[in-house]
């Protein structure tokens, strides 16, 4: 009877170690496809939403990236006087 009971214990311990394997693999996976395709971002896919992005799509505002200097104004004037100086004569 003993030695059933130790048949069945190693099964479940192996079961359970292949079940957390499998997991440990899947989690990998999913921390390695952390980037999108370029598809997928045409598609409208979100990875990772910050807390701003949940509150303003909760409110029901869109968020317009600024990809060019010309967008960016105020902190492209920024720059500027950091790089040229604000010294006056």
């Amino acid at each position: 009877m003993a030695i059933l009971s130790s048949c069945v214990l190693s099964l479940v311990i192996m079961a359970s170690l292949y079940l957390y394997i499998q997991i440990g693999i899947l989690f990998l996976l999913l921390l390695i496809r952390m980037k999108i395709s370029i598809e997928e971002q045409l598609d409208g896919k979100v990875v990772n939403e910050t807390r701003f992005q949940i509150d303003m799509s909760a409110l029901g505002i869109s968020i317009i990236n600024a990809r060019s200097p010309q967008a960016k104004g105020r902190i492209e004037r920024l720059w500027n006087t950091f790089r040229t100086g604000s010294r006056q004569n």
